[in-house]
């Protein structure tokens, strides 16, 4: 039995027609309902679940109506209308284009509020024989009206009243509101019930109460943002006294914290959408709809109650559905305009929880909380990752080569739980690129949206030569303002003087007036020593430029200023040292800096963009002697290989609709491309490496096409050392003839009863050519499907403490690998002219197991699975160990 209660409101529903005049034949009229919300809207869901006969649910539910009951009476629409006012809101819906239907839904365009507020006593009555109801689950929706509060205790479930604990219930399901972890219900359940407590709350909720928890930068900065705000504000640490937590953040993701209690290691999972951050999807669009808190709730609900008592909790499954569902109820609003009647979609929403179609990607978070990242790594690492965190561990702390790897040869679907964000034809998986590229979004946003402006919007971009400083900004702008809008650039390191200004700031004007937004380029902005800046001041700061004694409006811009002294916003100009510190270089530095209007420069600046682009970021080092280089290698950008798999892939055209088409590439310069330490300037050097490479009449990349060595110099900082990585896997190659032995040994060893009778099941010397052949085939994929996992294979002896720590790493990551392996030997066996077939046949060339992997049986899954354990014996019996991919060569 699943009861639900809770607050309960009455929704006055206006449907804003478009018949205007008496005489308007308009069919879209306006309208008028009200319906009961609030903890109905949860039960009308149950409800209508309960009520879909014959379809498997896609959360393992399947829910008999006679197990559902409402906990209040007097809650149909008429008696609701006797109610107080605070427990009635209204809302305005409109006739708005649905987009992935385009038909025309009514979606909520205003939300009216509630009534005023009165005090008064909760006006609701318990149903009658509570106390002989047997439920196993009870869901409270407290949405702050007044049920939480003693005077409303008698319509409280019976055994919340009494203070006494009964075993009968398994989970009580608390769907809560400001304020937080707090009033008299919340004393009784989380003091008797707080290891069956499963709170659901919005992230919006936890801003209500001054939490800090940023909105649309990244899911690892909400992440950190909600475990310092729960850990440090006293407002919200009550929420920590309950078995599970569910944050919402809208209709884009959901954090759950399973928290076992004292002594026991807490589980955290993140619920999201990997293409977007909180609200993103929302952004630029018209109307939206309510319910999405109930419709998470009503899918754990519906999920527990398919799940035995006692049993452990996998949330995940509800929560992806809750979500999916809530972001259908956010697009079909109270459904099509044309239906007889509109309001909440109860059977459309119910049969969205069971056949989710919104895809929603799941990552443990491995953080305790309230402490800082852990400081053993050799790698200081200033920023964790969900894909660090899915593909690292203490013992590897590298770069990620492992999981560029994957991604170059497999598309973005090869990390399908990494998040991502694309802004034109620009994809990254980098956390502070993502976060930098968001954050001037919104500002771009922001300046469209909010009428007309006297200045321009400014902004700088820096970063190395090469790094593609203004790529990323463009795209944005042109998602921004459209792909029509006029982008001008100009270089002032070309301009003559100041009177070259006028003309440009003019062109910038006629496109303003012409109602554009033109976004402006400003390259080398700070050539000849900052002198620019003192003229661009006016402009920044005013929105007028003077020409004679004529001033003129330069009208709404965005100035982007890309600088080519400075590596990043911080160093642009002399940093700030102690007075006592300060050398007589950067003193005369900081002075000359103030002249030429740095600081006032800097002051006008909205935003700012560090670009990485393919090379390690770069740090500067204050210690380095007066005349070299201060900038070096920033060894906690552990994410360049991956920025590098992916703009390899855009050279090549894997994109839009060829994202995730497989990569077909000499492995050995795959390794090279991916690992060079630097490309000599960084975007630019790759592309013309990669057109080169390219210009073969559409043949795949392979090392035979690459340049001579004096061309391989223009684009790589170290030729030696590429040339090297080509090559780092030919020597493990040389042992693979001594390795199929041993291989196909294993593979018998592990033979089913029903395979002992395989024409192959005999003596390696005793197999025919091909059979030697796959064995070997086997031993050459090692040294690939290793790299897939970010290690290499160097000569020497690893030590027992060194092997089992390897070990342990392929276990985690062994689905993957076995996976690749199946690929690898399904290839080499389509070579050789196999296809697939129910049976196999010898003669024919058909086999069952040309499938993909997730159709093999178990039992061939676990040949691959052992195959993949089984490196380490492998690689000590060529005289090789397995080591971390991070840092070789140097």
């Amino acid at each position: 039995m699943i009861l639900i209660t809770g607050d309960v409101v009455l929704d006055h529903n206006i449907y804003a027609g478009k018949r205007l005049t008496p005489v308007s034949q308009a069919a879209c009229g306006t309208r008028y309902s009200n319906q009961p919300g609030g903890a109905m809207l949860v039960y009308g869901l149950l409800d209508a679940l309960s009520r879909i006969n014959g379809q498997p649910a896609g959360t393992g539910n399947d829910i008999d109506s006679r197990e559902i009951l409402f906990g209040l009476r007097d809650v149909t629409a008429s008696t609701l209308e006797c109610w107080p006012s605070p427990f009635h809101a209204g809302a305005v819906w409109e006739p708005l284009v649905r987009k992935s239907s385009g038909q025309l839904h009514w979606r909520l365009v205003r939300n009216l509020g509630y009534g005023s507020w009165q005090g008064c006593v909760y006006p609701a009555s318990p149903v009658d024989d509570l106390q002989s109801v047997k439920s196993r689950i009870v869901v409270i929706d407290d949405g702050g009206l007044g049920f939480r509060l003693n005077t409303a205790s008698v319509c409280w479930p019976p055994f919340l009243r009494t203070g006494t604990v009964t075993k009968r219930v398994d989970w009580i399901i608390l769907k809560m509101s400001r304020p937080l972890a707090r009033g008299d219900l919340w004393r009784e359940v989380k003091n008797h019930y707080g290891s069956k407590l499963i709170v659901i709350v919005s992230a919006d909720n936890l801003r209500s109460e001054n939490a800090q928890v940023g909105a649309g930068l990244s899911w690892e900065s909400a992440v950190d943002d909600v475990f310092r705000e729960i850990y440090s504000n006293i407002t919200l640490r009550g929420l920590l006294e309950c078995r599970h937590l569910v944050i919402t953040f809208r209709t884009d993701a959901a954090l759950w914290l399973d928290m076992p209690g004292t002594g026991k290691e807490m589980h955290c999972q993140l619920v999201f959408d990997r293409e977007r951050a909180e609200g993103e999807k929302e952004d630029g669009g018209e109307g939206s709809g309510f319910g999405y808190l109930s419709a998470v709730t009503a899918a754990l609900a519906s999920y527990i109650s398919a799940t035995p008592s006692k049993a452990s909790v996998n949330l995940v499954p509800a929560l992806k559905a809750g979500l999916s569902t809530s972001r259908f109820l956010a697009e079909y609003g109270h459904g099509p305009v044309n239906a007889p009647e509109p309001g909440f979609p109860f059977r459309q929403a119910a049969e969205h929880i069971q056949h989710p179609t919104n895809k929603y990607a799941d990552a443990e978070i491995r953080r305790s909380l309230g402490k800082q990242q852990s400081q053993k790594s050799p790698i200081a690492r200033k920023e964790w990752t969900i894909l660090g965190e899915s593909v690292h561990s203490e013992a590897f702390p590298g770069s990620h080569h492992g999981p560029a790897r994957r991604l170059a040869l497999l598309g973005p679907a090869a990390l399908a739980n990494v998040p991502l964000a694309r802004f034109g034809k620009l994809l990254t998986m980098d956390r502070r690129e993502i976060e930098g590229l968001r954050s001037v979004r919104q500002l771009m946003l922001n300046y469209r949206d909010k009428g007309s402006h006297k200045q321009p919007l400014s902004l700088a971009v820096f970063g190395a030569p090469g790094s593609g400083k203004s790529f990323g900004l463009k795209q944005i702008a042109e998602g921004v303002f459209g792909d029509k809008n006029p982008v001008l650039e100009f270089n002032l390191s070309q301009f003559k003087g100041p009177e070259d200004l006028i003309g440009a700031y003019h062109l910038v004007r006629d496109h303003g007036l012409a109602g554009k937004t033109p976004v402006v380029f400003w390259d080398e902005f700070d050539s000849k020593n900052n002198f620019w800046l003192q003229y661009l001041l006016a402009p920044m700061q005013d929105g007028t430029f003077l020409e004679g004694q004529q001033s003129h409006a330069i009208g709404k811009c965005i100035f982007v200023f890309a600088g080519g002294t400075s590596r990043d916003f911080t160093h642009f100009g002399p940093s700030d040292t102690p007075a006592e510190q300060e050398t007589e270089a950067k003193r005369r530095a900081r002075q000359d800096f103030i002249l030429a209007k740095g600081p006032d420069f800097k002051s006008r600046l909205a935003g700012f963009l560090d670009v990485a682009g393919p090379n390690p970021r770069q740090t500067y080092n204050e210690k380095v002697r007066e005349g070299a280089d201060p900038w070096e290698d920033d060894r906690a950008d552990v994410d360049f290989p991956v920025r590098r798999a992916l703009l390899l892939r855009s050279l090549l055209g894997l994109v839009k609709d060829r994202e995730n088409e497989p990569l077909d590439i000499d492995r050995g310069l795959l390794t090279a491309l991916l690992e060079i330490p630097h490309y000599r300037n960084g975007a630019r050097s790759l592309e013309k490496l990669v057109a080169y490479l390219q210009d073969r009449g559409g043949a795949p990349l392979r090392r035979a096409y690459l340049p001579a060595n004096d061309f391989l110099a223009l684009y790589v900082e170290s030729v030696e050392c590429f040339q090297t990585l080509v090559r780092r896997p030919d020597l493990f190659l040389e042992q693979a003839e001594r390795l199929a032995p041993i291989l196909h040994e294993d593979w018998r060893a592990n033979l089913s009863e029903s395979e002992k009778g395989s024409a192959y099941n005999v003596l390696y010397d005793e197999l025919d050519r091909e059979g030697k052949a796959a064995n070997v085939a086997a031993a050459t994929r090692i040294p690939e499907i290793l790299a897939l996992a970010g290690f290499v294979l160097e000569e020497g002896k690893a030590n027992n403490k060194q092997e089992a720590t390897v070990i342990r790493f392929l276990r985690d990551q062994v689905e993957f690998l076995a996976e690749a392996e199946h690929i690898g030997w399904e290839e080499q066996k389509r070579m050789e002219g196999w296809t697939y077939g129910p049976e196999r046949d010898n003669v024919a060339r058909k086999h069952p197991l040309l499938v993909a992997y997730a159709e093999l049986p178990e039992e061939q899954k676990d040949k691959d699975r052992r195959t993949i354990l089984n490196y380490p014996k492998y690689a000590r019996a060529a005289g090789f160990k397995i080591v971390s991919q991070c840092g070789k060569p140097e």
